[in-house]
């Protein structure tokens, strides 16, 4: 990536064009009046929200909307599928965890393993397979993180008494679980709370999906306050933004996350992957390519 991009995601046209398609495919049973109803409604919505407003926002409004049309299907949708990425990955689990406990930079590993489940979201990835993840996975070993951003994060892990990490989808969120736990075994002093979704939102990971794979019983978990596919701040509960606001380090993970987080000027580090097409063009690079960047650094740049 080009150390001297700026990068903020607000209000995109291409975001909003993304995510009315989506809403008016589920509404195409309706017939074309009621799409075009929608559509008038959804963009006088939107045309009302500040300009900060990021794509995951913009769905969470559109939902809203969305279900005054037709009943709310997501978990009848999205829960088979999160069971079966949940279940994937905890197969998995024993064999990654033999990795992490062999490798020689253990920290390393876990966060490049952790973006790489990034790849399991619905919202951006059409036609997810098992083999494009083991595909991923297994490139981890060929692929670095940003030397400098990972040297800056492991300086602020040295001195840190809190981590706040922010997930992003079920089935990936059990690399995030391996994260958490080699976290805590490098650094028994640092306090974590990760944070899931307030709400079932597509296939993101809620208390529900955290529970099943245990996160639970690696550090305290909270959900963000709201069914909103990113954390922005002026939607997670005060609990959240308090633990935000006062934390050392802040990891969080995903593209929705980063749109969300991004211009906060607390210190996150961000970890994801380049899925949908506004990122892969933002970052000139190349789909599921993986970045991990620096809120602060970005702050300078911009």
């Amino acid at each position: 990536m080009k150390a001297s991009m700026k990068v903020r995601l607000r209000k995109e046209p291409v975001c909003f064009t993304c995510i009315l398609d989506k809403f008016l495919a589920k509404l195409a049973e309706c017939g074309p009046q009621v799409q075009d109803e929608f559509r008038r409604r959804f963009t006088a919505v939107t045309e009302k929200l500040d300009e900060d407003t990021t794509a995951p926002a913009l769905y969470f409004e559109g939902r809203r909307l969305l279900n005054q049309y037709i009943p709310d299907t997501e978990r009848q949708v999205y829960e088979p599928m999160k069971r079966a990425y949940n279940q994937a990955l905890l197969d998995m689990e024993e064999e990654l965890q033999k990795q992490l406990d062999a490798a020689a930079d253990p920290l390393e590993l876990a966060l490049k393993l952790a973006r790489a489940g990034n790849y399991l979201d619905v919202a951006c990835v059409d036609n997810i397979t098992t083999d494009k993840l083991h595909e991923l996975l297994s490139r981890t070993s060929e692929e670095a993180l940003d030397s400098r951003v990972y040297g800056l994060l492991q300086a602020d892990l040295q001195k840190a008494s809190s981590l706040v990490y922010f997930t992003d989808n079920a089935g990936e969120a059990v690399l995030d679980k391996l994260c958490v736990r080699t976290l805590r075994r490098l650094y028994p002093a640092l306090t974590i709370t990760v944070v899931v979704r307030g709400g079932f939102v597509q296939s993101d990971i809620t208390m529900e999906d955290a529970e099943q794979i245990g996160l639970t019983q690696e550090a305290r978990v909270i959900g963000s306050g709201a069914a909103l596919p990113g954390a922005q701040l002026r939607y997670v509960s005060d609990e959240v933004l308090a633990a935000a606001e006062n934390a050392d380090v802040i990891l969080s993970k995903g593209q929705g996350n980063f749109e969300g987080l991004g211009g906060c000027e607390l210190n996150v580090y961000y970890l994801f992957l380049c899925k949908c097409h506004l990122f892969t063009e933002r970052f000139s690079l190349p789909q599921f390519s993986g970045c991990f960047l620096r809120e602060l650094e970005l702050a300078k740049a911009n």
